[in-house]
C-alpha cells in the first residue's frame, strides 16, 4: 500500500507535465519575486513585507492561470469562471501558506539574531523559500482541482 503510493506520488511529480508546470511556475514565480520586490522598494516600512508577499503572489498567479490552463493542462472542459473560482481557492491557501512560511522564517532570522546576512537578504530568502515550497502543495491541487479532466463517456450504440 505505501509503495503503491510511493508509485503514484513518483508519477505525479516525474512527469512531463510537472517539467512543464515548473517552467511556468518559474516564469510566474519570477513575476511573483520582482513584483514583490519592487513593491517592497516603494513602500519599505516594515509592515509592507506581507503585502509585498500578496502583491507578489497575485501577479504571478494570474500569469500562472493563464499559461497553465493553456499550456500546461490544456484545461478546456469546463467553463473558465469555475476553473477560475477552483484556482482562486487554492491560492487563497497557497498564499496563506507561503505568507505563513515567510513570515517564521523572518521572525526566526530576528530571534536568533543573524549577522552574517542583512535585513533584505533575508527577506529575498523567505520569499524565494516561500514561492519554492508552494509548488509542492500547488502543482497536484491545480492539476486535480482547479483543471481536472472531466471524462464524458460515449454511448456505445
Amino acid at each position: 500500500m505505501i509503495k503503491t503510493a510511493l508509485e503514484k506520488v513518483k508519477k505525479l511529480f516525474l512527469s512531463k507535465e510537472f517539467i512543464v508546470f515548473l517552467i511556468i511556475g518559474g516564469m510566474s514565480a519570477t513575476l511573483n519575486f520582482f513584483t514583490g520586490f519592487l513593491f517592497r522598494q516603494a513602500f519599505p516600512g516594515k509592515y509592507f513585507y506581507t503585502i509585498s508577499i500578496w502583491v507578489g503572489f497575485t501577479a504571478g498567479s494570474i500569469s500562472s492561470f493563464i499559461l497553465n490552463r493553456l499550456i500546461t493542462f490544456k484545461a478546456f472542459d469546463e467553463k473558465i469562471y469555475s476553473q477560475i473560482v477552483k484556482f482562486a481557492v487554492i491560492l487563497v491557501f497557497s498564499v496563506a501558506i507561503a505568507s505563513g512560511i515567510a513570515n517564521i522564517l523572518m521572525i526566526t532570522y530576528y530571534s536568533l539574531n543573524i549577522s552574517f546576512i542583512t535585513d533584505k537578504q533575508a527577506e529575498t530568502l523567505t520569499r524565494l523559500a516561500s514561492i519554492g515550497l508552494t509548488t509542492f502543495f500547488n502543482y497536484p491541487a491545480i492539476k486535480f482541482f482547479s483543471f481536472r479532466k472531466i471524462n464524458f463517456k460515449k454511448d456505445k450504440a
